[in-house]
């Protein structure tokens, strides 16, 4: 229920912006996994397999076979910064953010991908700080596929 205006804003700017086609159903179903993935990381601080797995399938929601190899490859170069950042440093990346991460960067190639990952971390960055600065102390583990998920939305939005 807590995510029912969010969803409703987005799948306005999707129609909006794309009308009715394939891709405003493709962005309207990501946004929904998004925010479903976002919720359950804010009430659980997991991420059920099968929302990493769902997003993949919707990214091959009109896509041909030929594209897939290149998916595959964006996937892969979403993951690796994440992935080397987690085996150097314990505790600071969950593996459903990077499971969640992969599927962002299948669906949305390389370019739009890494811009989502980039807009996202920087996102989570300046909440931090912002929390950190109101409540006047250090803060606990950061939830990222909150903030992931309104990068990784805004960028497919582009």
């Amino acid at each position: 229920m807590q995510f029912i205006l969010p969803f409703t804003i987005a799948a306005g700017l999707l129609f909006f912006i794309f009308g009715l086609s394939i891709t405003a159903l493709k962005g309207l179903i990501f946004c929904m996994l998004l925010l479903y993935a976002a919720n359950c990381d804010l009430s659980t601080r997991e991420v059920t397999n099968w929302i990493p797995f769902s997003i993949s399938l919707t990214g091959l929601i009109g896509t041909e076979l030929t594209d897939i190899p290149l998916m595959l490859l964006a996937a892969l170069f979403v993951t690796l910064p994440q992935l080397l950042i987690a085996t150097r440093k314990e505790n600071c990346y969950g593996g459903g953010d990077i499971k969640v991460s992969a599927a962002c960067g299948f669906l949305l190639g390389i370019e739009k991908g890494i811009w989502g990952l980039i807009s996202g971390l920087l996102l989570a960055v300046l909440c931090t700080l912002v929390i950190q600065r109101v409540k006047n102390k250090k803060a606990d583990a950061i939830l990222m596929i909150p903030y992931l998920a309104a990068g990784f939305m805004a960028v497919y939005m582009i």
